[in-house]
């Protein structure tokens, strides 16, 4: 999951026009652009998939695969607009609480019954 997490954070940091483009437009009729669906899709099975493996059972799954893209998403678009450089953060800090955010995802996700 920490993988995961890390790896969507990435890319919104070295794809920013990409990342804006995906996620900072009107998204385009679904049904004339099934291929990007698709694919979207298939990225969020992805993660909903490792979520059930981490729990062994399917249930609960798209509620925490939810929580978790909305978590990382907003910490990429943080991330995006410097925010924390203007507020006067270190540099140190956007990587620290990325860590922490991914480590209190996998504590929220272990914790649930």
């Amino acid at each position: 999951m920490r993988q995961l997490g890390a790896a969507y954070l990435s890319y919104a940091q070295e794809n920013p026009l990409h990342y804006q483009l995906m996620f900072a437009t009107p998204l385009p009729d679904p049904d004339a652009h099934k291929a990007m669906m698709a694919e979207a899709s298939r990225a969020f099975r992805m993660l909903e998939d490792s979520i059930a493996a981490l729990h062994g059972r399917a249930s609960g799954r798209l509620d925490d695969a939810l929580f978790v893209w909305a978590t990382m998403h907003g910490l990429a678009s943080i991330m995006k607009t410097r925010l924390g450089a203007a507020m006067g953060l270190s540099d140190a800090a956007i990587p620290r609480v990325s860590r922490h955010a991914l480590g209190m995802i996998g504590k929220a996700l272990e914790g649930e019954e």
